[in-house]
């Protein structure tokens, strides 16, 4: 969602853009609900209820409701883009340039008004049943005419229909005091016929440059409106054929029996005559009356449609060139979710400036090139853990050099007595300890000795090595083996020792 194109007494439309696969994109318009009204529960079913109605309308002088979005407790209405000016604004321009709004333009756009009225007026639900929808505020504010020249009728805020969430109070009156029929006015039943006086008076201020019934406030309008005599657009205006001021008197009666009793077929009786404008006609008069508008809109359009769509490329544009009266999107499927992404809307849904961006940017950009100058951050327990365990491994097997080399070289053992049964089958005897747990003498003094380093042990080992292979050539015990005295094993058997003997 972009910046603002219009505001009305409960939201605002802006501009937008809907983005999709292979590149897909266009701009569309965004109805927002105003955050004063976003916890109203009337005013928010009176929104929903008109994104529903809308969609149940297919017709080209409806302006279509493409989809209804409710993103952080916010309610969005998209709308197709339509590049042109409301009537309203038209017949402001005109009279600002002392100008008079040429009768063929005024039929042709009050026909095509009439063609969405009546499209509206035979809308049916989902069922097939008719909605018995009625406008209730057709007015000049709510005709958006295009550069094409089609005219096509918007909003259906405050629209009546069968099925709505939220309903008007007995005697509530809702739209624009001016363009209200008599009953509307008084709170009686409505129908078709209602919009039908609506779209009259709008006629006949077209055809006029006047308003039908004027007055100082509401009171003195609808007064007007109920009881002061309506003359023909002929009358306060030249040039008008009688023709017209026909149509458009029947138009305006103020017993709705007696009004065209549908929109088409008053809309046949206009396009009958034979000075009703083409398309391109209106399409013409729109460019020129709108122009200084129609110019605005497109520069802001092209920014909108120009918004880069990925977050790098957003960041680069921005801090190359400002974007200046642009607000960035907020939310839906159709809204750039649709949106240019890496801008984050402010609370008020404004573009967060260049400098921001710019900055935000720079700072992120510095903190990734210190870590590459840097480097990862060393890993500190991993390498001590690894030195700690290199250190024990090598002390352990110091350890066990040491005890290989003081079996082979200490002094010999003293001779004893042979070996008991118990110590033959491998069960220490009552008066000798296990082997396990007899004291080392020699894994002491090599360590006072300095025998404990790397060199030592390995030459230690050496040494052990050597005299257990030529005590094996000679056939006597390797040194650590049975002590003297102990019975040698028979020739041509294996001889047996503590772990083998079972």
């Amino acid at each position: 969602m972009f910046e603002e194109i219009g505001v009305g007494g409960f939201a605002s439309v802006h501009f937008g853009r809907a983005v999709g696969a292979g590149g897909f994109s266009r701009p569309v318009a965004i109805k927002r609900l105003h955050r004063m009204f976003a916890g109203n529960p009337e005013v928010r079913l009176m929104f929903l209820d008109e994104a529903r109605l809308v969609s149940r309308i297919s017709h080209p002088n409806v302006l279509p409701t493409l989809d209804l979005v409710a993103e952080d407790d916010e309610l969005f209405i998209v709308m197709e883009y339509i590049k042109g000016a409301t009537l309203g604004h038209l017949l402001k321009q005109a009279r600002r340039r002392g100008q008079r709004v040429p009768i063929p333009i005024d039929l042709r756009v009050v026909a095509d008004m009439l063609h969405g009225l009546h499209a509206a007026h035979e809308a049916q639900n989902e069922r097939g049943e008719p909605l018995g929808l009625v406008h209730r505020d057709a007015t000049p504010d709510n005709v958006m005419v295009g550069a094409d020249g089609f005219a096509r009728l918007l909003d259906f805020g405050v629209a009546k229909a069968m099925g709505r969430l939220q309903t008007t109070a007995r005697g509530e009156l809702k739209g624009k005091f001016q363009y209200m029929a008599p009953e509307q006015i008084r709170g009686g039943d409505i129908d078709r016929r209602t919009d039908i006086f609506a779209a009259s008076v709008v006629l006949w201020q077209l055809l006029t440059q006047k308003r039908l019934f004027a007055g100082s406030d509401p009171a003195e309008i609808m007064h007007a409106a109920l009881h002061d005599p309506i003359e023909p657009p002929g009358r306060a205006a030249d040039g008008i054929p009688s023709a017209i001021d026909d149509i458009v008197l029947r138009g305006l009666e103020r017993d709705p029996a007696m009004r065209w009793p549908t929109a088409e077929q008053m809309v046949l009786a206009i396009e009958g005559l034979d000075i009703v404008a083409t398309h391109g006609e209106v399409g013409e008069w729109v460019r020129q009356m709108g122009a200084e508008q129609l110019a605005d809109r497109s520069s802001k359009l092209a920014v909108v449609e120009q918004s880069p769509l990925s977050v790098p490329e957003t960041r680069d544009r921005l801090a190359s060139g400002p974007h200046s009266g642009v607000t960035p999107p907020t939310a839906g499927a159709w809204l750039e979710r649709s949106q240019p992404s890496g801008l984050t809307p402010t609370v008020e849904g404004s573009w967060p400036s260049a400098a921001s961006q710019v900055s935000s940017a720079s700072v992120s950009r510095a903190i990734m090139a210190s870590q590459d100058r840097l480097g990862p951050e060393p890993r500190r327990w991993p390498m001590v853990l690894l030195v700690a365990g290199v250190l024990g491994v090598g002390a352990l097997t110091g350890t066990g050099w040491l005890l290989v080399a003081g079996r082979g070289s200490g002094p010999a053992p003293a001779v004893g007595p042979a070996p008991t049964a118990s110590a033959v089958a491998g069960k220490p005897s009552a008066e000798e300890p296990a082997p396990e747990e007899q004291p080392e003498p020699s894994s002491v003094a090599p360590a006072r000795s300095g025998a404990a380093t790397p060199a030592g042990s390995a030459a230690t080992s050496a040494s052990a090595e050597a005299a257990a292979a030529r005590d094996r050539e000679r056939g006597s015990p390797p040194a650590g083996g049975p002590a003297r005295g102990a019975p040698s094993a028979k020739p041509g058997k294996p001889r047996s020792s503590l772990y083998s003997q079972h």
